[in-house]
């Protein structure tokens, strides 16, 4: 089957391998070797600031005693290693875990603590790829809390119907064995990078489509209903901002002690920034701190723009709009424009969130600072 929106000739990683080291759970019955053994699809890890990355791999744990683990796209050829279970113990290649140290519940195996990875059982469900190709394609479907459009051009409006965020990712449908799985991966500006979760389908017909994946609150088999034909003209929305990876949650913001330390070199331009272009609103009553969170993609641009105000005993309060306007176009349009670099080793930054403090006196800047 032709493959939709995927760029080649690269070489890609085998996401959740480098997590086997983290495997630090308990379960009340030990499991066995035949509960183990089978085919098993990545859903995803549970990073420690509680986001979700997707898992795009497969585990494969043969009776033989060997194992694979590979993309279930086939972007990467899988990694061959043994496997075993030996007087109490499980061997995974040269890493070796109690048995205690992962569970499974409803088909569902968690490996790990603090940051846990999940797998569901394989269920080999034959799928016509072609013909599901055909139906999926240039139309709208939904479930109760996702909407995805599938565009020709193998571009995917993914929607969360709870939240109303909009992202633009890469899409197609790859084949494992005789299963057919819809693979979602990258952003608006590339269709390399990390993945959105799998979904595996299980039926497919003119009005509605059937798959097995992540849906938000637990791995399960949900109706994707059809909502409309695109139009050949329509395009996903080109001015929304986004960010480079998906294994995280983009509403949560934290800056960590890591960034501020790396980032202090930057202060300097950032206040430069604030003395050229701020023009103080003198009147009583704005002082205090103004906080303004936003993100920086991988690739510079800024989003997710967040302003919280607090007076001196820092109690919420509120600030004069103008005042707030012009913080705002600031952060902006005049920042310095090296958030993409990491400043002390010049490297290239994936995504990072920014915090920035404004101190005020009755209108006028008085300090700034991360």
């Amino acid at each position: 089957m032709k493959k939709q929106g995927w760029r080649n000739g690269k070489k890609y990683a085998l996401p959740g391998l480098f997590l086997f080291g983290f495997w630090l759970t308990t379960t009340a019955q030990p499991l066995t070797r035949d509960q183990l053994t089978g085919q098993w699809i990545g859903v995803h890890a549970e990073l420690n600031n509680a986001s979700l990355c997707p898992l795009s791999t497969y585990l494969d744990l043969r009776s033989d005693g060997s194992f694979y683990l590979g993309m279930v796209d086939g972007k990467a050829p899988p990694k061959v290693m043994t496997w075993a279970m030996k007087a109490g113990q499980l061997r995974l290649d040269v890493l070796t875990y109690a048995l205690d140290l992962i569970s499974l519940t409803n088909d569902v195996l968690r490996i790990g603590q603090d940051s846990p990875m999940l797998f569901r059982r394989f269920q080999e469900i034959a799928v016509d790829s072609t013909a599901a190709f055909q139906t999926l394609n240039g139309r709208v479907w939904e479930t109760d809390s996702l909407r995805l459009s599938l565009f020709a051009n193998g571009k995917l409006l993914w929607e969360n119907c709870q939240t109303y965020e909009q992202t633009v990712h890469c899409w197609q449908l790859a084949r494992y064995g005789t299963a057919v799985f819809l693979v979602t991966r990258g952003n608006a500006h590339t269709c390399e990078g990390d993945y959105k979760p799998l979904w595996q389908l299980t039926q497919s017909g003119k009005q509605q489509f059937r798959a097995i994946g992540w849906n938000g609150q637990a791995v399960a088999t949900e109706t994707f209903r059809l909502v409309r034909p695109l139009k050949l003209s329509e395009m996903p929305p080109a001015n929304e901002f986004q960010r480079c990876a998906n294994c995280f949650d983009g509403s949560r913001y934290s800056v960590a002690e890591p960034f501020l330390r790396r980032y202090q070199p930057m202060l300097y331009d950032i206040r430069k920034a604030f003395e050229q272009y701020y023009k103080p609103v003198v009147a009583s009553g704005q002082s205090g701190l103004v906080q303004i969170q936003f993100a920086v993609d991988c690739d510079g641009r800024m989003g997710r723009f967040l302003v919280k105000g607090f007076d001196n005993d820092y109690q919420a309060k509120s600030f004069d709009p103008q005042l707030v306007a012009q913080l705002l176009t600031i952060c902006r349009q005049k920042l310095p424009a090296g958030w993409r670099r990491d400043p002390l080793t010049d490297q290239q930054q994936s995504d990072i969130d920014v915090l920035l403090n404004v101190r005020l006196s009755n209108g006028t800047i008085t300090d700034v600072f991360l």
